[in-house]
C-alpha cells in the first residue's frame, strides 16, 4: 500500500512542480517530496537526482537537513524490512 501511495505522490508532485514558481520555497519542498518518494520506492538513483535538484533550490540549510533526516529514516525502515524478510 505504501508503494502505491508513493507512486501517487510522485505523479502529484511532478504536476505541482510544473506550476511552482522557479525561485520559491514551494519548489524546494516539491523537489524534496520527489526525492523522498523515490527513496521510499527504493529508487536510489532517481532519489539522488531529485536530491541534487532540491539541494540547488534550497534557500536555507535547515531545509536540506530536514530532508536528509527523512531520508535517513526511510533507509532505516528499508533496512528493517529487509532484515525481517531474511
Amino acid at each position: 500500500r505504501a508503494r502505491s501511495v508513493r507512486r501517487q505522490v510522485v505523479v502529484a508532485a511532478q504536476q505541482a512542480l510544473e506550476a511552482a514558481p522557479p525561485d520559491s520555497d514551494d519548489r524546494y519542498w516539491i523537489l524534496a517530496t520527489l526525492e523522498e518518494a523515490h527513496f521510499g520506492l527504493g529508487l536510489e538513483e532517481a532519489g539522488m537526482a531529485w536530491h541534487a535538484e532540491a539541494a540547488a533550490a534550497a534557500s536555507a540549510t535547515w531545509m536540506t537537513e530536514s530532508t536528509a533526516q527523512q531520508i535517513d529514516k526511510l533507509r532505516g525502515l528499508h533496512a528493517e524490512i529487509q532484515a525481517r524478510a531474511g
